[in-house]
């Protein structure tokens, strides 16, 4: 026994990688070895590695080069199912019969591995399979030669590595080819792991997000964004064992295509309680969103046109009456059917008249607004919701008609039907009513029932026309339309005339005059301009108007050239801003120039806020073309509108006018003195000239002289007068 020990502890010198249990004592041993054998068996130190090598776990034994053990320890002995009694002399091979442990493949192992430790496996006597690493060196004692061997019982190690080996393949087999996007983040924001489904969904690797975790925030729909970095806030925050925070939102694939995903979000912790992070899954449901809008579809809208049906009308009505309640905004209803259009079906069959149904549908929506609703209730019957007409009753009434009028315009146009050998001609008859303007008593229903009260008025009147609900509103439109017409004929029949207004300077000098334009019916009283200008550009006639207006002064213009008393005067002539937005206005301008041969420099155009920053950049543009011919700027009503001093300074003007309502209390209200006063420094500061309009009194004028206006027009020095009295 101590003879074996002393093998085992050269072995322990020779083996210290092999054996770690015992390199702590390889000092030692090495002096003992040293200090000759009789004084190893005596020493304290080699009983206290014997004590350790009988109680070690790890198996050690020795084998002769004839293959039979001369020592095995405990922990061998019941590995191999042996006593130590038996098992000293015993050979390897009957110790296990399958030949594991045979000393010539033991031999041959040690020599193959390099004296690593190497994995073996043995049938212990019991017959158990038992795995071990082994680690053996060879050793010469007085010629004869020796193995020491060191054996570790590692199967249930194994067995381990291969259950955890077998987990993972599970849990690759489950989530690699699951179809929704399964992701793991750690606490830091990181990803642990990513299913390789997510290619599908996004265009994006899993090698992609594992490089960069914030990827998959920035393939969220910009709409949608803000929502999703507040859900992933929300669960990252709750820290409930069982939370799940679920979402939908919309993805941008990498190729382009928006992807409805689900997502649903929990946190995961360990054993003790500790957070692991959060486990997210991304459900493809752009399938599921589509039913949702199919059936949305059905629900809502008509499957012959497309239109809102009468389910949707009524919440879109809902909705329109308690904003225009809030906003005290007018809106309006039209509801329309076809004359005559159930001779079409009964003659020529139901499928020309849906094709009829279906043209009609289109040019309605031409005719309105994208914020308006077009519905269709059944039948030829159709309702047109208008919002946000304004709050001005009289405005929104004609708005409101003037859009009827083109749908019913627009619905008498002929039709090319397939069945038909000639196009076919159809009309409406329209009912229409005002709601909103802060009524609170409006109803959907009752709106409907009132606006189908005037729908059969339309037709006693005649059919093919519109009729308003209200009495009153419809005499204000009837007049309207009366007015219309009169001044269509004004225009042919020459009952336009322009009247001329001095501006003089701050001595009393004629500077020009404005072009006014008055409206003279030879057998009637004249018409205020503020009775006609406004169907004027409702109508579109001020187009026409505009243009006489323009050859009319640029020939007076021209007329002032040979007067050598007016032939430095300037001449101011209005332009609507329905005339300055047309493509071809500055053309219209040269050729009235040309035609007269008038002289550019001495014509002034007068321009209003709104017509100006209607389209800022297309304003200045056209105003520079024209500023290049010669022709000068004044901003007209200045301060009643909502001016810019950002664009104001970018406007290539020459002048601007103070509107008169500033100057009629100029006296008496501080307010409009601060008013003038403010734009007088204002327009001094950019180089500006000023007049100010509506100047009737000589307090007036004095004040404006005293803060610096330079410039003047009002009754203190004439009244409007055709040219041959202002001539005079």
């Amino acid at each position: 026994m101590e003879f074996a020990v002393e093998l085992i502890a050269s072995a322990v010198s020779l083996w210290l990688l092999a054996a770690p249990l015992f390199g702590v004592l390889l000092g030692v041993w090495l002096g003992i070895l040293l200090g000759g054998r009789k004084q190893q068996r005596q020493s304290r130190e080699l009983n206290r590695f014997r004590f350790m090598v009988e109680h070690s776990s790890q198996e050690v034994w020795l084998v002769r080069a004839d293959g039979r053990l001369a020592y095995a320890n405990p922990a061998a002995c019941a590995s191999l199912g042996y006593s130590q009694s038996e098992i000293v002399g015993m050979a390897l091979a009957d110790v296990d019969p399958e030949g594991a442990l045979g000393f010539s493949a033991l031999l041959d192992n040690i020599r193959h591995h390099e004296q690593s430790p190497f994995l073996a496996s043995h049938v212990t006597r019991d017959g158990r399979k038992v795995a071990k690493q082994i680690s053996a060196t060879f050793l010469n004692v007085d010629g004869q030669e020796y193995l020491c061997g060191f054996a570790q019982d590692v199967t249930e190690r194994l067995r381990s590595d291969q259950a955890l080996r077998d987990s993972e393949i599970k849990f690759h087999t489950m989530l690699d080819w699951t179809y929704d996007v399964e992701y793991w983040v750690a606490p830091d924001g990181g990803l642990i792991y990513m299913t390789p489904s997510v290619q599908r969904i996004t265009g994006y690797a899993p090698n992609e997000f594992m490089a960069a975790p914030d990827l998959l925030d920035s393939l969220v729909h910009g709409e949608d964004r803000a929502e999703w970095l507040r859900q992933t806030r929300l669960c990252k925050a709750d820290q409930t064992a069982g939370a799940v925070w679920e979402f939908d939102a919309r993805l941008m694939h990498r190729d382009g295509r928006v992807i409805w995903v689900a997502q649903s979000c929990r946190p995961v912790f360990d054993d003790h309680g500790g957070s692991m992070g959060w486990r997210v899954t991304l459900r493809d449901i752009g399938a599921r969103k589509a039913a949702e809008q199919q059936i949305r579809h059905l629900a809502y809208f008509d499957s012959l046109t497309g239109l809102p049906n009468r389910r949707l009308l009524m919440d879109r009505l809902g909705h329109a009456l308690a904003g225009a309640m809030r906003g005290r905004e007018f809106g309006a209803l039209m509801i329309l059917d076809l004359d005559h259009f159930k001779l079409l079906n009964d003659t020529l069959g139901h499928d020309v008249g849906d094709k009829l149904l279906v043209e009609v549908s289109q040019r309605m929506l031409a005719c309105v607004r994208q914020q308006d609703t077009v519905a269709r209730l059944g039948g030829d019957e159709y309702v047109v919701m208008l919002e946000n007409l304004g709050v001005d009753e009289a405005q929104a009434a004609s708005q409101a008609e003037t859009v009827a009028e083109k749908v019913r315009a627009a619905l008498a146009m002929p039709y090319q039907l397939q069945a038909l050998d000639h196009h076919y001609h159809a009309a409406a008859s329209i009912g229409l009513i005002l709601f909103g303007g802060g009524a609170a008593n409006d109803t959907a229903e009752g709106l409907l029932k009132q606006a189908d009260v005037a729908l059969y008025q339309a037709k006693d009147a005649g059919r093919n026309a519109i009729r308003f609900f209200n009495p009153a509103m419809q005499a204000a439109i009837d007049a309207r339309t009366s007015m219309e017409n009169a001044l269509r004929r004004a225009l042919h029949r020459g009952d336009l005339h322009l009247h001329y207004q001095p501006q003089v300077d701050r001595h009393g000098r004629l500077i020009g005059a404005e072009a006014l334009l008055r409206w003279l019916p030879p057998e009637a009283k004249p018409i205020m301009p503020s009775d006609f200008i406004p169907v004027a550009e409702a109508s579109g006639l001020i187009l026409p108007i505009g243009k006489w207006v323009f050859d009319t002064a640029c020939a007076e213009l021209r007329s002032w050239e040979s007067q050598p008393d007016m032939q430095a005067l300037k001449l101011a002539v209005n332009v609507s801003a329905r005339q300055f937005h047309q493509a071809d206005f500055v053309q219209q301008i040269r050729d009235s120039l040309a035609r007269s041969g008038a002289d550019p420099r001495r014509l002034k155009l007068e321009l209003t806020e709104s017509a100006v920053l209607a389209n800022v950049e297309e304003s200045i543009q056209r105003m520079w073309e024209l500023r290049q011919m010669g022709i000068t700027f004044s901003l007209d009503d200045f301060g009643t509108g909502h001016s810019s001093l950002a664009y104001l300074k970018r406007l290539p003007l020459d002048q601007v006018k103070i509107d008169q309502s500033f100057i009629r209390d100029i006296s008496s209200d501080p307010n409009d003195a601060a008013i003038v006063r403010a734009i007088l420094a204002m327009s001094h500061s950019l180089s500006l000239n000023v007049i100010a309009e509506g100047v009737e009194t000589e307090a007036q004028r004095q004040f404006l002289i005293d803060n610096g206006c330079t410039d003047f027009q009002g009754y203190l020095f004439g009244k409007p007068l055709p040219m041959h009295a202002w001539e005079r």
